[in-house]
């Protein structure tokens, strides 16, 4: 009877452990300084416009270069992220108090916005 209890405690446990390993194994983003150098097709230390050619922060380039140098450095990249990041932090506490207003205030809220959009 032990053994039986010993082996089923071990069926639960890996079962349990190969499960959690699954959901444990999420891919990490990779990091800023990486997807900066696989940008960098030149390994000038400075991403180009020519460089973005096709890539959806080519638009954004000149948002990017903050000095306006026609190139990116690695601090642009890095700052121009965390702009990113902010911007969505904010639009989504933005969206989580605008949810919890009331129907009133969700519509002065509107009209608000409104007004400073014409201005």
């Amino acid at each position: 009877m032990k053994n039986l209890k010993s082996i089923i405690l071990t069926i639960v446990v890996t079962s349990v452990s190969i499960t959690t390993k699954g959901f444990a194994q999420d891919k990490p983003k990779p990091k800023l300084e990486k997807v900066f150098k696989r940008l960098d097709i030149d390994k000038s230390g400075e991403i180009s416009i020519e460089e973005l050619e096709g890539k959806k922060l080519q638009k954004k380039f000149k948002k990017i270069d903050i000095n306006n140098d026609s190139q990116i450095s690695l601090e642009e990249f890095k700052a121009f992220k965390k702009r990113q990041e902010e911007f969505k932090a904010k639009k989504t506490l933005k969206e989580e108090n605008y949810s919890n207003n009331t129907i009133e205030e969700q519509i002065d809220t509107e009209n608000t916005e409104y007004q400073e959009e014409q201005i």
